[in-house]
C-alpha cells in the first residue's frame, strides 16, 4: 500500500488532484491510515480540494480508529479551536495531553511507521 500512497503523493505534486484523490480514497477504503489522515486534512482545509467538513470528520474518525497518532492530535486541535462546540473544546484538552507520551514513544521506536506518517 505504501507504493500506492507514494503514487498518490506524486500525482498530487504534479497537480493531478482528481486522480490523487481517487488513489487516496481507494487506499482509505482498504484501511491504510496515512491515506485516511491525508484525506481528512485535505477535505478540511486544502485549497486544491473542495472543502467537505463531514467527509473530513469521517476520515479523521477512521484514521483515529486505526490508531493514527497525527490524526488524533490534529482532530484534538480542531476541537480545541472551537469547531465542534464549547464542551468538546474543553474535553479535548485532556485528549491532547494524553497523546504526548504515546506520540513520543512511537516516534522514537518507529519514526517511519504508518501510524505516524503524515
Amino acid at each position: 500500500m505504501a507504493g500506492s500512497f507514494q503514487l498518490a503523493e506524486y500525482l498530487e505534486e504534479n497537480q493531478v488532484f482528481s486522480e490523487a484523490e481517487s488513489e487516496y480514497v481507494s487506499l482509505a477504503e482498504r484501511g491504510y491510515p496515512p491515506a485516511m489522515y491525508r484525506l481528512a486534512r485535505k477535505y478540511w482545509s486544502d485549497s486544491n480540494y473542495e472543502a467537505n467538513k463531514s467527509q473530513s470528520v469521517k476520515y479523521f474518525k477512521m484514521a483515529i480508529a486505526s490508531g493514527h497518532l497525527h490524526a488524533k492530535a490534529d482532530f484534538a486541535k480542531l476541537k480545541r479551536a472551537g469547531n465542534f462546540g464549547f464542551w468538546n473544546r474543553i474535553a479535548d484538552v485532556f485528549d491532547f495531553f494524553e497523546l504526548l507520551v504515546p506520540m513520543a514513544i512511537m516516534l522514537y521506536q518507529y519514526p517511519d511507521g504508518d501510524l505516524v506518517r503524515r
